[in-house]
C-alpha cells in the first residue's frame, strides 16, 4: 500500500518472496560458444516470475574449468565438456 506524499504515515513496498530460483540458458552452451543465462523466480503462490533485474543478482559459476560466467551480465562461457 503506498500512501499519497502529502498524507500522513509511511510509504512502504511488497516485495515477492521467490522460491525457487532456476537459472537456463536457451540452449547447452558448447565450448567456446558464449550464451545469455535467464533467471526465473518461483512466487511463494505458484507464479513464475522474470527477475530482469541485472542490480538484483550475481552471477557465479560452481565449476570455472568448465564454464565462466560473466558476473554483470550473466553470458556463460563454455570452457570444456561438462558432465
Amino acid at each position: 500500500m503506498l500512501l499519497p506524499a502529502n498524507s500522513s504515515g509511511f510509504q512502504f513496498s511488497v516485495e515477492p518472496v521467490l522460491s525457487p530460483v532456476a537459472v537456463a540458458a536457451a540452449s547447452p552452451v558448447a565450448v567456446g560458444a558464449r550464451e545469455p543465462l535467464s533467471a526465473t523466480g518461483t512466487e511463494v503462490g505458484g507464479g513464475a516470475l522474470p527477475i530482469a533485474d541485472p542490480a538484483s543478482h550475481v552471477w557465479t559459476s560452481s565449476d570455472p574449468r568448465v564454464a565462466t560466467v560473466d558476473s554483470r551480465t550473466g553470458v556463460v562461457t563454455g570452457r570444456r565438456q561438462g558432465r
